[in-house]
């Protein structure tokens, strides 16, 4: 969370100046707090004392201390996670917020000729991710060494307050969660399959033709999403303005597009799969686009998300101007030549 100077510093500042309450003075301590926090983003004690270069005996006292001394539980603790409680939920949230303006301080008083600091918490879609999020990153964490990232890959939309994280990438239509969002670039989908299952069960040309093909589905969308097209027809339910979507039935239902990708090579059925996987199969003939009478799968926002009640550190809005100068343009990287 910071630097070796910086961290000693605020913990010798916190550590000896008091903070009165009712007449009193609290007892809790930095290290308690840094040790809660740590709790929260790694899920359980363990991964915290690794996280703090500590014996898990040391995280268990401090996050015992800060409750004794707040006169509330802070977490559930299981055999395997430690989870906050509701009022955990919200002095993490607000304790957060302090560390992360400390930080800012610290970077502002002494940190810049260093690069940026830090820990940055990042949940990103699996395949996107690691194929072009973290490529994209890496010269940027080169020339801030000190900047920690811990990266979470998982395909299902991860809660960023209940998760602890500081941002994340998310591909497709937002719901109304109260997130802020910046649009970074844009995800073509392509329906494709491969040139066995093409000879053999032949090609279709209309939205009513997908009900008599094998399909491969995506089992963390609803399925008007996957099968979503522009422009209107007669045979399908209207979303909205220049939107259609059809049913299909499915085969296989897959949580992962790279597990679909294999389905489809292997002449399984037909597939919505995007051009970020499958761009480079459809260019090497490995897989064939299918054209629906001047239809095509719509596009998918890529959103760079926050939440509301986290001020935008200086490294995560780094992180974010990086990506969106590598996607950068009318044509995303992954759609080019």
């Amino acid at each position: 969370m910071f630097s070796n100077g910086e961290h000693g510093a605020w913990r010798r500042y916190i550590a000896t100046h008091g903070h009165v309450m009712d007449g009193g003075t609290l007892r809790y301590r930095f290290e308690e707090i840094e040790a809660f926090v740590a709790v929260v983003e790694a899920g359980s004690i363990s991964a915290a004392a690794v996280r703090l270069d500590v014996a898990k005996s040391v995280i268990s006292k401090r996050v015992s201390a800060l409750e004794d001394c707040l006169g509330v539980a802070l977490l559930q603790r299981s055999t395997r996670r430690a989870t906050p409680t509701t009022g955990g939920l919200e002095f993490f949230e607000r304790s957060k917020a302090v560390l992360q303006e400390l930080e800012e301080a610290a970077h502002a008083v002494g940190g810049r000729q260093r690069g940026l600091t830090g820990t940055v918490r990042l949940a990103l879609p699996m395949s996107f991710g690691h194929m072009h999020v973290l490529p994209a990153l890496m010269p940027f964490l080169k020339q801030n060494k000190d900047l920690l990232l811990q990266v979470d890959l998982d395909d299902r939309h991860m809660d960023l307050v209940q998760g602890g994280y500081d941002l994340a990438i998310r591909i497709g239509m937002l719901a109304d969660s109260g997130l802020i969002a910046r649009r970074l670039a844009h995800s073509q989908r392509a329906l494709c399959c491969s040139p066995e299952y093409l000879a053999r069960k032949g090609q279709p040309t209309t939205l009513a033709d997908l009900a008599h093909h094998d399909c491969i589905g995506y089992g963390l969308v609803s399925s008007s999403h996957i099968w979503q097209f522009e422009t209107t027809g007669k045979d399908a339910r209207r979303l909205d303005e220049g939107r259609v979507a059809t049913t299909v039935r499915a085969r296989i239902v897959a949580n992962n597009g790279e597990a679909m990708v294999q389905a489809v090579l292997n002449g399984l059925g037909l597939a919505v799969l995007p051009t970020f996987l499958v761009g480079g199969l459809l260019k090497s003939g490995a897989l064939v686009p299918l054209a629906l009478e001047g239809l095509r799968p719509t596009m998918d926002p890529v959103n760079a998300v926050y939440t509301q009640s986290r001020n935008l550190s200086s490294k995560v809005r780094a992180i974010i101007d990086v990506l969106a100068a590598a996607w950068a343009g009318d044509v995303a990287p992954w759609d080019g030549p």
